[in-house]
C-alpha cells in the first residue's frame, strides 16, 4: 500500500476504520457521496488485521480514535509499521484534544474533529494524500491554547521559585499560611 496507489478513476482511495459499525458505514456513504473518495476498505479497529489493507492500495487510512471495545492507537501504530508510506488521518471527538496530541505523536500526518464539516475532512485526506500534514483549524487551535495555557502555568511556578515569593508553592498547594496537600 503506498501513497502513489491512491487513485480509483480521479477518486482519493480511503481506508476507513471505526470500531461502531453505523457510523463506519455512514461516513463511508457521505464521503463516497462527495464524488472525491472511493472507499476501498472499511473495517473496526483490530477486527481484521492491519496488514490486510496492503491488499486493497489507499490513498489514506482514516482512523477513528474513540474506539469503545479496540485500542485505536495500537491500529495507527500498526498502519505506521506495515504501511509507513500511506498517511494516517485520526478522525477524535472535539473534547478529546489528549487523544489528538497522542496520535500525531505516534505519527499520525493528520487530525480532523468530529464537529468539523465533509468539506473540511476531504480537504484534509486530499492535504495528506499530497504528503501535505493538516490538522483541522479549530482542532489546532484549542491544543495550541491548552499547550500555551500549559507553558503559562510553568512559566508561573518558575518566576514565582525564582523571585521567592512562594507563587510556586502556593500553586501546589503548600505555602505560607498554607498546610502542605
Amino acid at each position: 500500500m503506498t501513497a502513489g496507489s491512491g487513485n480509483s478513476g480521479g477518486r482519493l482511495r480511503v481506508a476507513l476504520i471505526d470500531d461502531q459499525l453505523l457510523f463506519r458505514e455512514a461516513l463511508g456513504a457521505v464521503l463516497e457521496d462527495s464524488g472525491s473518495i472511493a472507499v476501498v476498505h472499511s473495517n473496526r479497529h483490530g477486527g481484521q488485521d492491519i496488514r490486510s489493507l496492503l491488499d486493497t492500495p489507499a490513498s489514506v487510512l482514516l482512523v477513528a480514535l474513540d474506539a469503545q471495545a479496540n485500542d485505536a492507537m495500537a491500529t495507527v501504530r500498526e498502519a505506521r509499521l506495515f504501511a509507513p508510506a500511506v498517511p494516517v488521518c485520526a478522525l477524535v471527538g472535539p473534547d478529546r484534544l489528549e487523544r489528538a496530541r497522542e496520535a500525531i505523536a505516534a505519527g499520525c500526518k493528520g487530525a480532523v474533529s468530529t464537529s468539523a464539516s465533509l468539506g473540511l475532512l476531504v480537504s484534509a485526506l486530499e492535504n495528506l494524500a499530497r504528503g501535505q500534514d493538516f490538522v483541522d483549524p479549530g482542532l489546532a487551535g484549542k491544543l495550541l491554547a491548552k499547550s500555551l495555557a500549559r507553558a503559562g502555568a510553568g512559566r508561573s511556578a518558575r518566576n514565582g521559585s525564582r523571585h521567592g515569593n512562594g507563587s510556586a508553592a502556593r500553586l501546589h498547594g503548600a505555602g505560607p499560611g498554607l498546610p502542605e496537600s
